[in-house]
């Protein structure tokens, strides 16, 4: 018996390994569907392959209290064991001119995939961290909304490349 649970064990945790270079994602849930411009959303992520393509998406959730058609995002991924870091300050499309949602609807929420990067092949092995803000501000106002309703949930996802599986 104690045999079998010690390979029950490994088993398990063999498929755990090799989970993360299959794909990972983590997501944060906002109070009150609200994102506060002080707010930095950090995410951190166990990579140990370095020859792959992943891609990097953006998750971002809405509700309808959202009232842009777009949102403008400032992410930084850092390297492990490095001083590598990448900036980008990303703007992405989340209605048409018609105001229809280009997300997946589920009731009330809506769930837009934001292509980050693609086709990403890490030269490290170890932990990478993400951290996201918004950006958004009214049109003709150049300060930055103190907080930006209707954001229920922001996730990252790091996944093999299209064409890979």
């Amino acid at each position: 018996m104690k045999l079998i649970s010690s390979i029950a064990v490994l088993v398990l945790s063999f498929g755990f390994l090799s989970c993360a270079d299959k794909g990972q994602s983590q997501f944060q849930t906002l109070e009150n569907a609200e994102w506060l411009k002080s707010d930095t959303l950090n995410y951190t992520f166990s990579v140990t392959d370095t020859l792959n393509r992943y891609d990097i998406l953006i998750h971002i959730r809405n509700n309808i209290d959202y009232e842009f058609s777009n949102i403008f995002l400032v992410s930084t991924l850092d390297f492990p064991a490095s001083d590598r870091t990448l900036v980008d300050t990303l703007e992405y499309e989340m209605a048409d001119l018609e105001g229809n949602w280009l997300g997946q609807s589920k009731g009330t929420v809506v769930e837009n995939l934001l292509l980050f990067r693609q086709g990403v092949v890490f030269p490290n092995k170890g932990e990478y961290k993400m951290r996201v803000n918004h950006l958004m501000r009214k049109k003709g106002f150049a300060e930055g909304l103190s907080a930006l309703s209707g954001i229920t949930d922001v996730g990252v996802e790091i996944k093999p490349e299209n064409n890979q599986q």
